[in-house]
């Protein structure tokens, strides 16, 4: 604790091993079944990593929303594994408690995204997508559609699409999630 607030009164560079730490935690988002303390982690842990590039980069992430023509792999897959998430929570009951595949598929995700993301989809077309309505059907293709337009315009696409992902994946899951969660309750509300 004291040296966070060293480096917040003296305004001195924000070491990585706290970043290391709280990526860590939201590396294993299965292990979390409060929702609370989910949100929580994801929060705190976006806002060390963009205090993190601020310090050491000179960049400052944009957290209010989604940017598609972002140039980072990482970050679009990271919102990529939001969507997959969404829609297999789409298929649950209020009662159901179930950790996503998505979610518990997580660590491989990070280490091998490409042919994560074909095992994923595989299971979600078989058990989950069939029990949406077909307007969320066509919703949800046409989202990850963009995502992987988004990513293949990403420079060095073909060479990084299955290389361990960098820690702004956590930002791009973070706010497609804050996205697909806004609209969801927005839509509650205008009916």
């Amino acid at each position: 604790m004291q040296e966070l607030i060293h480096c917040r009164v003296d305004k001195v560079k924000l070491p990585y091993n706290y970043v290391k730490l709280l990526l860590q935690k939201a590396n294993n988002l299965s292990l979390f079944q409060d929702t609370i303390v989910k949100e929580q982690l994801l929060s705190i842990t976006c806002a060390m990593i963009n205090k993190y590039y601020f310090d050491i980069k000179g960049v400052k992430i944009e957290m209010n929303e989604i940017d598609q023509s972002k140039n980072d792999i990482s970050y679009h897959y990271g919102r990529l594994l939001a969507v997959v998430e969404k829609i297999e929570r789409d298929t649950y009951d209020s009662t159901n408690l179930r950790t996503p595949y998505a979610i518990r598929m997580q660590a491989n995700y990070l280490q091998h995204p490409l042919k994560t993301f074909a095992k994923i989809s595989e299971q979600l077309n078989r058990a989950y997508i069939p029990r949406l309505s077909k307007g969320s059907q066509i919703y949800y293709q046409n989202l990850i559609a963009e995502i992987m337009k988004s990513l293949s315009l990403c420079d060095n696409y073909s060479e990084c699409a299955d290389k361990p992902l960098k820690e702004t994946y956590i930002i791009g899951y973070y706010l497609q999630r804050k996205d697909l969660y806004n609209k969801k309750n927005t839509e509650e509300i205008n009916k």
